[in-house]
Parts: structure tokens; C-alpha cells; sequence
């Protein structure tokens, strides 16, 4: 995931500093460019320890706006240069704005205990949406001045696209969006906090639950589920009240709701949420199925190996396993991540004071991104590096202004997941007897993060559709759709709580179908790379110089993706998966095993059959039943196993 700061039609830099995503680009063509695929950009050569947190004195950008509009005031001609010059001022005051916030934010997600930072945060977001507002509504009156071409030349076709486009925000909506700011950091409080619940008699806090859950399989599930009503009860009346403000953003912009607004005002996609239903359908009918077969075919591989090799690593210890493959993938992405280890731009240990996240983000006044990470302690860790990185690199690269950086997540998202199946090869290298393993685990993470991708965005979909459920009715939807995308629950359930535990839905709105759309085009990437490498790595390559200057189609379509839009091409896709990963043998080989039952166990057959089932479960996810965070491999172990996302 990224988290940046970057401008949207029609809204101020805070209000996409809240809940954006956003990167660059350059123009592109076929093939790998004679002068390489990355142009030269600044890089701060200081260590991450010397980039502390100094905030932001606003007194000398309000004095270039000041200045600027004076010069407009008095129609002064000839004022050329010092138009630019106060641009580019400017400019570098709403990088350092933007890197102050985001230095701060840094502080906050290593320890959201730490008040002070979260009082800053409430104050540099409103900083930042007042200081973007006047500073977008200033640079305006220029294009409407004598000096529009000069500064036209200066902020190029997409600052002069969104500048043109740019609406003041109103007094309502800066309201808005400091109730929207409070409701995140809320919740933010609600999924550290403790809570208590009785389960036949018996009271369990989170606490004791993380540290002794009990042995009983049954009764394990029965405190989980006790305690995640609770915690649903605290961030779900959080989320009836976030639903209603952004509703109101959204009519305040002219549109129904907030999802209809998000996707085109916030990620300014080129695909609507009806154009969405028809990748819904084909997910579920070809997706779906396919995900629950790889999971029990993978169950033949060796799990205990891939444990084995990737338990308790170091952050350190997983850099250096992989930066030999980084070079491997592509040369460039060498120079990046040897810039990284270099200057620290990372903070990837452990630390139960952080907040159970990981994404990249940018310090722009360094020319720097930065990774953030709360490790699981397993496997999961090299696929999240990987995936971080694909992020960090193409920032790295970028040459766009903070000021004009766009939002297209949905193009985002492939650089990270793009880079995760280009590492296929390179599993056994890594992981030995555990590489197969974790090629399924890679193509399998593909396979959920679309599946989870449709199941949010839908879900999301039909709240903010339907503003006044109750959070009785919240849950029930959730249940209801959860369970056409394959989740399982025990008879008689009515509700499904833990929704609550994926953060993007309260902290990033609209954000989750990135993952389904970008994993589709992943997939396309990796099954190409299987007949044609180096193909497969220009077209990868190629994306992350795009970086979000088109939207998903547009982009899809000039660099030769199939259509995920157009019928039978997800269908398809999935037919050829099961081919090259030899789904059905294994499939076969699973079930001879189950009839015949572990052999030399002296189970009988019916067990063999659970414990074979057990063992495909517990593939995505092994042993971190008590990790409570916004894995996707922890998500779906909760899936398989209670019913529970």
C-alpha cells in the first residue's frame, strides 16, 4: 500500500493527504527507452535518522501567496521570472509541509499510544488543507492572469488539467474534513484497544488472549468471535458516523455518494461502479472456485520447509536474501534499493507499539520514499518487502511535482504486485525446499487480493448506497456477500464482524479494488513472463515509469493488458492457472491422500481428510492465530476457518 499526499480535482492537498495513494509518471512506448528507463532525479543524501520531525512554520509560504497576489492585484507586466521563482517556492514549501506531515505520521504509526503526535496530526492535516486550499486557489488566479502560459509551462499538462479543474473548498467541507480526520484517529483507537468478553463464564480480555489463547480448537473460535463483537460494536458506530461525512463530501461535490465520488473525483478512474459489477460476477464464478482449489493443492507442497527458512527473520536478514534478485528482476531496481539500505529509508522491525500496518510513503523535500512495516515473524515478511518495494522504486524514480501527483491507485498497485510474481522464479533460489510453496503462496496472494478487492469494494459499494443501515444490517451485508465470494460460516450465522480489522475501509475509502484490478494485470504480467521473460519485464518496467499519469484502462490498453471488462477474459485467465500450476494433478494427489488417510499415521480416512483440509487452510496464514492485523494471509485463515475475515 502507498500513502501519500497528492491533489485531486476539485479538492485540496489535505483532503488527499487523508486517504490517497498517488505516484508519477513520464511518456512511454514499446520497449526499454535507449536512455534507460528512469530520469534523473534528486535524492537527498542524508540518513533517515537525520530527517527528524522540525514542523512547519506556515508564515513564509501565506508570505509568497501575499506577494503573488499582489503582483495579480496590481496587473504588474514584465514579472515573468519572479513568477516562476515564487512558483517554485511555493512549491518547496508544500513539499516540506508535505514531509513534515508525513514525518510526523511516521512517529504516529511506530507508536499510536504517543500522544502528542496525534495531536499534531489532527493539526498538520488541518494546516495542510487550508495552506493547499489558499495555495491551489492563488496559483488559479494566475491561469486566469496574463501570466497563464507561464506558469502553464511550469506545472505541465496535468497540474494545469487539475488546477483549471480546482474548486475552493467551502467552509462546510473543511468542517468535514476535520470530523473525518478525529473519526480515523477514533478508529485508529478502537483496533488497539482491549476488550472483554465472557465465554461460557469464563471473562477474556484481548490481552490474555494474545498471549494464552486456549488449547480447545472450539472454544479458541468462541473467545475470537466473543471479543471481535466487541471491537465491531466500538469501530463499526465509528464507521456509521464516517459513512454519514463522507456522503455529505460527496453531495457537496454534486455526486450520490461517497463511492461514486472516490471513483472518479479520488483515484480519477476511467471505470465507474457499475462498469465494476461485471468483474464482480466473473470473480466470483471463476476467482473464487480457482482460489479455494490452488489453497488445497498448495496443501501438497511443503509448507514446513517455507516455515522453517522465513521464521523470525530479521528485516535486516530478509534485506540481504533478496537484494541479490532485486538487480535480477531489472538493473535499475538495484540502484534504488542499494540507496534504501544505504540511507535507512525503512522501518521494518518489530515493535508492538506500532500500528498493524505496512505501506510507502514519500518524503518529498528528500527526494526519498519510505517503507514502513509491522512484521508478522513468518514468510509473509519477504512477500510484504517485495511488495513494499515495488512501491519505493517507482517513487524513487519520479519525477512529478508533490504538488500535481494524481491518485490512481489502480495503476499503483501493480508496480508492488507486478514485482511479487516476477520474483516466481527465484523461490527456490531462496527458500529451497519451501520455493514451491511460495509460488503458490505468491499466485495464491494474486488470487485473494482480487477476491478480497471485489468483496470490500462491493460491500463499500452498498453502504455508502445505503447510508442509514444499522450496524446490525452493516454486518449482515457483509455476511451476505462474503459468503458469495466463498467464505463459509457456521449455521445459523446471521452477522460477520471482523470487517472492522481492514483498515483501508475506514482509513482509505474505495481504496481495495486497486488490489483486484492491479493483481489481474500481475497475472497477466507473470503469465507472459513464463513464455517471455524479458517481455514481461519491459512491460513491468514500463508501468512504473507510467506511474499514475494514465488511468487503468487507458493504460491496460496502450501497453497490450487483455480487458478485465470484456466477458470470459477473467474466465479465462483462471483456466490458464490452473494449467500452469498444475492445480488438477495436485488436486488429484490430494484427494487420493484424504481417501487413503495419512499414511503410516494410523488415522483413518476421515481424518486424513481434516487434517489434509486443515493443512490447506492454514497454508496462507500458519501459526498466527493470535496476530491480530490486517494480513491478507491472516484474513483469510479466519475465513476458512469461523466464517470470520
Amino acid at each position: 500500500m502507498i500513502r501519500k499526499n497528492c491533489s485531486i480535482r476539485k479538492r485540496s492537498l489535505a483532503l488527499a493527504a487523508a486517504f490517497c495513494i498517488a505516484f508519477t509518471g513520464t511518456a512511454y512506448g514499446a520497449g526499454a527507452p535507449e536512455e534507460g528507463w528512469y530520469q534523473e532525479t534528486y535524492h537527498s543524501d542524508k540518513d533517515y535518522s537525520e530527517m527528524k520531525y522540525e514542523g512547519f512554520d506556515r508564515s513564509k509560504l501565506d508570505g509568497l501567496l501575499d506577494e503573488l497576489e499582489r503582483i495579480l492585484d496590481s496587473c504588474e507586466a514584465g514579472r515573468e521570472t519572479t513568477i516562476v521563482n515564487l512558483y517554485w517556492e511555493i512549491s518547496s514549501q508544500i513539499d516540506w509541509l508535505l514531509t513534515q506531515k508525513q514525518l510526523n505520521s511516521l512517529i504516529y504509526y511506530k507508536d499510536a499510544t504517543n500522544e502528542e503526535a496525534q495531536i499534531r496530526e489532527q493539526e498538520l492535516n488541518q494546516i495542510v488543507n487550508e495552506a493547499g486550499d489558499r495555495t491551489y486557489t492563488v496559483l488559479k488566479r494566475v491561469l486566469d492572469s496574463p501570466y497563464h502560459d507561464v506558469l502553464a509551462a511550469e506545472i505541465g499538462e496535468s497540474g494545469l488539467e487539475q488546477l483549471e479543474a480546482y474548486e475552493p473548498m467551502t467552509e462546510r467541507e473543511f468542517e468535514l474534513q476535520e470530523q473525518e480526520t478525529k473519526l480515523v484517529q477514533e478508529y485508529n483507537e478502537a483496533v488497539l484497544a482491549s476488550y472483554t468478553a465472557v465465554v461460557d463464564g469464563e471473562e477474556w480480555t484481548t490481552e490474555r488472549y494474545n498471549e494464552e489463547p486456549p488449547e480447545d480448537y472450539g472454544k479458541d473460535l468462541a473467545v475470537y468471535k466473543a471479543l471481535m463483537v466487541e471491537k465491531n460494536q466500538a469501530a463499526g458506530e465509528i464507521y456509521q458516523e464516517m459513512v454519514q461525512v463522507r456522503n455529505e463530501i460527496a453531495r457537496e461535490q454534486g455526486y450520490d455518494n461517497f463511492a461514486e465520488y472516490a471513483y472518479e473525483e479520488i483515484y480519477q478512474r476511467d471505470f465507474s461502479t457499475e462498469d465494476i459489477q461485471s468483474v464482480y460476477k466473473e470473480v466470483k464464478e471463476y476467482i473464487v472456485p480457482l482460489l479455494n482449489d490452488l489453497t488445497i493443492a498448495s496443501s501438497m507442497t511443503d509448507l514446513e520447509a517455507l516455515v522453517e527458512a522465513t521464521a523470525d527473520k530479521t528485516g535486516e536478514e530478509i534485506l540481504d536474501e533478496i537484494e541479490p534478485f532485486i538487480g535480477q528482476v531489472h538493473p535499475a531496481l538495484a540502484e534504488a534499493f542499494v540507496f534504501m539500505r544505504e540511507h535507512h529509508l525503512y522501518d521494518i522491525e518489530a515493535d508492538e507499539k506500532k500500528l498493524n500496518v505496512g505501506f510507502t510513503t514519500s518524503l518529498p523535500s528528500y527526494g526519498v520514499p519510505f517503507i514502513f512495516n509491522k512484521p508478522y515473524g513468518y514468510y509473509a515478511d519477504y512477500k510484504t518487502m517485495i511488495h513494499e518495494f515495488g512501491h519505493y522504486n517507482q517513487q524513487f524514480h519520479s519525477t512529478e511535482q508533490s504538488l500535481w501527483e494524481t491518485s490512481r491507485m489502480d495503476v499503483y498497485e501493480i508496480h508492488s504486485q507486478g514485482l511479487e510474481v516476477l520474483f516466481y522464479p527465484y523461490a527456490e533460489e531462496l527458500f529451497g525446499d519451501g520455493g514451491e510453496t511460495f509460488q503458490y503462496e505468491t499466485i495464491g496472494g494474486m488470487l485473494y487480493s482480487i477476491r478480497e478487492g471485489c468483496l470490500y469494494d462491493e460491500f463499500q459499494n452498498q453502504v455508502y448506497s445505503s447510508p442509514d443501515m444499522t450496524l446490525e444490517e452493516i454486518n449482515q451485508t457483509f455476511l451476505r456477500l462474503s459468503s458469495e465470494y466463498g467464505y463459509q460460516y457456521e449455521e445459523g450465522e446471521d452477522q460477520a464482524y471482523s470487517w472492522v480489522e481492514v483498515p483501508h475501509t475506514f482509513e482509505s475509502p474505495m481504496y481495495y479494488i486497486g488490489y483486484a484490478t492491479s493483481a489481474l494485470a500481475a497475472l497477466d504480467i507473470w503469465t507472459e513472463s513464463l513464455e517471455d521473460r524479458e517481455a514481461a519485464v519491459d512491460k513491468y518496467m514500463r508501468m512504473t515509469q507510467i506511474g499514475g499519469s494514465e488511468p487503468f484502462c487507458k493504460v491496460m490498453e496502450d501497453s497490450g493488458f487483455d480487458d478485465i471488462f470484456q466477458e470470459g477474459v477473467i474466465g479465462e485467465m483462471a483456466f490458464s492457472i490452473r494449467d500452469i500450476m498444475d492445480i488438477e494433478e495436485k488436486m488429484a494427489e490430494y484427494t487420493q491422500q484424504a481417501e487413503q488417510g495419512t499414511e503410516g499415521s494410523g488415522i483413518p480416512a476421515a481424518a486424513g481428510t481434516a487434517i489434509m483440509a486443515a493443512a490447506a487452510i492454514l497454508l496462507v496464514a500458519a501459526a498466527v492465530l493470535t496476530k491480530k492485523r490486517r494480513s491478507r494471509q491472516e484474513q483469510e485463515e479466519r475465513t476458512e476457518d469461523d466464517g470470520q475475515e
